[in-house]
């Protein structure tokens, strides 16, 4: 059972506490996030109605990917260059 759970050489129970702690950071200060919006925009959209709405959310997401995908990215390349290092 002790092989199973270990990660080359490894506990995963480390890496899970900073997840889940990650994760509660963001769930605990998604309230305050929400509440952040700028003049401007919240002018824009009140005076445009429900299709101004759903193209401001829309938007949002397309130009939330590509920075998400380049630190995730970013991550594992650090994973993986890490665990060269520890191999060798």
């Amino acid at each position: 059972m002790a092989n199973e759970l270990e990660l080359k050489g490894k506990a995963p129970g480390r890496w899970l506490l900073h997840l889940a702690l990650g994760l509660a950071v963001i769930f605990l200060c998604n309230g305050r996030l929400a509440a952040q919006s700028c003049a401007l925009c919240y002018t824009v959209v009140a005076g445009g109605g429900s299709t101004i709405i759903h193209a401001l959310r829309s938007s949002i997401l397309v130009l939330l990917v590509p920075p998400v995908m380049m630190f995730t990215g970013l991550i594992l390349l650090i994973f993986r260059w890490h665990a060269m290092n520890v191999q060798s």
